[in-house]
């Protein structure tokens, strides 16, 4: 279980697109086509080199194929897509995005983990599915929609980067909290008549549920539509049969081509940074290595 070193955990499982879109933020007004992957870079070693892993998972989205979430209700995250089609910013971001996932893939002893049609959110919650109790593992995010991993399984904590801490579980069910509000980050709206403050209350008691919403058809199928988008532990998604083995497979570490990518994009202090990144993700490789498909253990 956890270390009383807050930052040490066996399994560290990264939501990509949160850590790459926080190391966008400070460059958006910035037309440069390494600020994002250099910042990136050091966000990453900070961040492995502070918890210590074993094992290091990246967890993807993958909108490639047909997402049921937006089968299920077509605004869906609308008002994101919109925003990055007026983001000057986008072509260039967009590069960069390709070659920290090419990065990652051929350089970096880590596990890259995509399902067609799912988020990464999905991805994580099919880990946390596998994984010994015995096992320690830390989500880094500051999705508020990952706590469903964190009340599910007692040997998994949300590491907010953000706040830089863990998160705390409120004492709700947050997919039925959520089901009931609505989330305006990801265009979702809630069942009608419903805020924050009735949504607890209702959450208490089985009898202000059946008052507020069972007895209700049109608030209770918006509350049952709600809950099959955001529900993560109980999404369509089927934790594939190998996913144990896939994630037991011996990764390396390839420095030199880390080090003439370097040295080709010019990046200020480069034998500081190589250095670092180097010493860093060695040691990932040797402890990620030095364990096999028994660590991982299938709960189920």
């Amino acid at each position: 279980m956890f270390s009383l070193n807050y930052k040490m955990c066996d399994l560290l499982v990264i939501d990509t697109y949160n850590m790459i879109n926080r190391s966008k933020l400070p460059w958006t007004i910035v037309e440069d086509s390494n600020l994002v992957i250099l910042s990136f870079l050091k966000v990453l070693n900070n961040t492995i080199h502070n918890f210590n892993p074993t094992k290091v998972v990246m967890a993807y989205d993958d909108y490639v194929g047909n997402s049921f979430r937006k089968e299920l209700y077509p605004d869906y995250k609308s008002q994101r897509y919109e925003k990055n089609r007026n983001d000057t910013f986008s072509g260039c971001f967009r590069k960069q995005k390709e070659i920290i996932f090419d990065i990652l893939e051929h350089i970096f002893p880590v596990y890259t983990l995509k399902y067609k049609g799912y988020e990464a959110d999905d991805v994580i919650a099919s880990i946390g599915k596998i994984v010994s109790d015995d096992i320690s593992m830390v989500i880094w995010s500051n999705d508020q929609d990952l706590l469903q991993i964190q009340q599910a399984f007692k040997n998994v904590k949300v590491y907010d980067p953000k706040k830089k801490d863990y998160m705390t579980t409120p004492d709700y069910k947050v997919s039925d909290f959520k089901s009931l509000t609505g989330d305006i980050s990801d265009n979702i709206k809630g069942v009608g008549g419903i805020g924050k403050i009735t949504a607890e209350k209702i959450l208490k008691s089985d009898l202000e549920f059946i008052k507020h919403v069972a007895s209700k058809p049109e608030r209770y199928i918006r509350y049952k539509n709600n809950k099959k988008i955001i529900d993560l532990i109980d999404s369509g998604l089927v934790v594939p049969e190998n996913l144990d083995f896939l994630l037991s497979q011996k990764k390396y570490f390839h420095s030199e081509k880390l080090f003439n990518f370097i040295k080709n994009n010019g990046y200020p202090y480069a034998d500081n940074l190589f250095n670092s990144l180097n010493s860093t993700f060695s040691r990932l490789e040797n402890r990620t290595n030095s364990v096999n498909r028994d660590w991982f253990y299938n709960r189920g």
